[in-house]
């Protein structure tokens, strides 16, 4: 973390910060993962709506602190740390973060619809492929959340014809096959 930092440059920076404004900055971001960990809840209640709302904000910060380690670990680090507390299968939860991913994808999406609505020449001048960009992703998002509805409610009459398939090769393999995938389209269900 500190290769290539200038320690005395550093220490000085340090030297330099106001407390008030350090303590109401980590205020404002223990407070700004409130409704992060409680739209995370909404999402997991088709796997399991007995997740209680400070297991979701801690799994949350175990998941920050697993960005800090590894980037893009703290999602499976919040995954597991919601498992460690309740014995659900992990498809379902990794579903669940997806779902949240694509969800956010779609707001900054949306989010920069509105700015190219209001600066379009402006942007243009500069970035000449942002329009379609946007469109393009936006397009996307829809389509990935079009798939998981379509997934997560109609995804029983194909497991059960995959299940049906699998189970002259193998009856395990098809049983735990399905099961994953289950959980997966249960994971899904806020998506509808």
């Amino acid at each position: 973390a500190f290769r290539g930092v200038d320690l005395d440059h550093l220490w000085q920076a340090m030297s330099r910060l106001r407390l008030p404004w350090l303590a109401a900055l980590v205020a404002l971001f223990l407070l700004s993962n409130l409704p992060r960990a409680r739209r995370w809840q909404v999402l997991m209640a088709p796997v399991s709506r007995e997740i209680p709302f400070w297991s979701a904000v801690w799994a949350l910060m175990v998941g920050y602190a697993g960005n800090c380690l590894i980037p893009r670990a703290g999602e499976l680090a919040r995954v597991m740390a919601i498992r460690q507390t309740r014995k659900l299968p992990v498809s379902g939860l990794v579903a669940t973060v997806v779902v949240e991913r694509v969800l956010d994808m779609l707001t900054v999406v949306l989010l920069l619809g509105v700015v190219l609505l209001f600066y379009r020449d402006q942007i243009a001048l500069t970035f000449p492929w942002m329009e379609a960009v946007g469109i393009a992703a936006f397009a996307a998002c829809l389509l990935v959340l079009l798939a998981l509805g379509l997934l997560s409610a109609k995804g029983d009459r194909a497991l059960a014809a995959l299940k049906m398939r699998l189970s002259g090769l193998s009856p395990s393999l098809a049983a735990r096959l399905t099961d994953a995938l289950g959980a997966l389209f249960r994971g899904m269900g806020a998506v509808r």
